[in-house]
This record gives C-alpha cells, sequence and structure tokens, in this order.
C-alpha cells in the first residue's frame, strides 16, 4: 500500500509540474501562444503564425482602438489593455453594415445585432452601410455579443500583432 500512495504522489507531482511548465511557457512565450478566454471565439489556445498575407477569415490578434477601451473602461466589460483575437470580415474597399439588425460583410451575411448588452445598455451599431478604408480592416467574432465591428467599425491594419490558428480549443 505504500508503494501505491507514492506512486499516487509521484503522478501528481509529475501532473502539478507539466501545469507550472505550461503556465510559465504560455507566460513567458507571448509571442507564440495567445490564450482567448471571450466568447467572441471559441476559449482555448492559438499559435501565432508568421507572415502578414492576411486573408477573408483569417484570425489576427491586434490591439483594440482607443474608442473600444474607453467602452470596455466605461462599462466594466473586462481588461481594457487585453489583446483581441478577431476574424479579418472585410478589407479595404469593402461595405459592411448593418439593416433590420443583420450584419452583413463582404457580401456576406454574417450574423445579427443586439440593440442593448446584457446590462441593458445601448450598444453603438454601426447602421447603415459604410465602406472599409484604406489601411484598415473589419474585425469581426463569432458571437452577436462580441465587441467587433458591427458595433464598433473597422480598426487599422498596423494594429495588427500577428495572425493565429487555434492549436486547442473548446469546440
Amino acid at each position: 500500500m505504500a508503494s501505491e500512495a507514492n506512486e499516487w504522489k509521484k503522478k501528481r507531482l509529475i501532473a502539478g509540474a507539466l501545469v507550472i511548465l505550461f503556465v510559465l511557457f504560455i507566460n513567458f512565450a507571448p509571442k507564440l501562444v495567445y490564450v482567448n478566454t471571450t466568447r467572441s471565439l471559441p476559449l482555448g489556445l492559438y499559435l501565432a503564425i508568421p507572415g502578414k498575407n492576411l486573408r477573408y477569415g483569417d484570425i489576427v490578434v491586434y490591439d483594440p482602438p482607443e474608442k473600444v477601451r474607453e467602452l470596455i473602461r466605461e462599462r466594466k466589460y473586462g481588461s481594457e489593455d487585453a489583446h483581441f483575437l478577431k476574424h479579418i470580415g472585410g478589407m479595404p474597399g469593402d461595405i459592411y453594415g448593418v439593416a433590420e439588425d443583420k450584419f452583413i460583410a463582404h457580401g456576406e451575411l454574417k450574423g445579427t445585432v443586439q440593440r442593448q448588452d446584457n446590462a441593458g445598455n445601448p450598444m453603438p451599431v454601426m447602421d447603415g452601410l459604410h465602406i472599409v478604408p484604406e489601411g484598415e480592416f473589419l474585425p469581426i467574432g463569432e458571437k452577436t455579443n462580441s465587441l467587433d465591428g458591427r458595433y464598433m467599425g473597422t480598426v487599422p491594419l498596423d494594429s495588427i500583432i500577428t495572425r493565429v490558428v487555434p492549436i486547442a480549443t473548446e469546440w
């Protein structure tokens, strides 16, 4: 029985060491691995991939504009200094917008909008048609309540840190 207890302690020690190494890897290798903790894309780990040859649907990590940070700060949505992970839903010259609560980008229906957040605050919906300006892109999440282009418009391309691909996500 003593050997079984020792074996169990050994396995727990190894598992704990692996968890610590994994956490250290994520914290000290932020340029390689990004953790998504919001519901706008699947929760999980994303691996950075080199190059800026951007295409529709790519997932990018970027710094949100100040107007987004202000909204996060005012409404206490989360950490105002966090990076965002979103799909590229529009590139310069593309038309996007909201009509009858339907969000359209790059000629495709991308979902709907919520006129209010979960606390009942009005959302800044991008009603009407808009054109993605030169030097910008349209970020799109996978959920209606994602703080993305349907509410906040476009983002400068130079705010993109990297493209990523999912490596371990919830779905």
